[in-house]
């Protein structure tokens, strides 16, 4: 149920992002990165008893979001699946560092995988 509750906030963030790019209004990236972190934190259960592993989780969930939702966006708006923009600065650090994005995007997957599994479950 919780992937169908953030796979559904993926698709609905695509959507209204897309829409917004179409009609030339701005995308906060601050406030979409903050309404990814808050969706995740709710769905994946966040209380005053969570531990490192919830962190763990969340480093997989925000890592799989970058990848999926930039994927989905471009697709959405027609763009190659590989498009890098140019306003944000996480666009402007990928241009600048001449590496694929998916490399870099599908590093920090990994590793937010390894730490899952290092961290101790407590």
């Amino acid at each position: 149920m919780k992937i169908l509750i953030l796979t559904a906030a993926l698709i609905v963030s695509i959507l209204i992002d897309a829409y917004l790019i179409k009609i030339g209004k701005h995308i906060s990236h601050g406030w979409n990165a903050f309404k990814t972190i808050f969706i995740g934190l709710i769905v994946l259960g966040w209380n005053e008893h969570s531990n490192y592993r919830l962190f763990s989780y969340m480093l997989i969930y925000l890592s799989s979001w970058w990848i999926l939702f930039d994927l989905g966006l471009n697709l959405r708006r027609g763009l190659p699946f590989d498009y890098i923009g140019y306003k944000a600065k996480m666009d402007k650090f990928l241009r600048k560092v001449k590496i694929n994005q998916f490399v870099i995007k599908i590093g920090v997957l990994i590793i937010s995988i390894l730490i899952c599994f290092l961290v101790p479950n407590k």
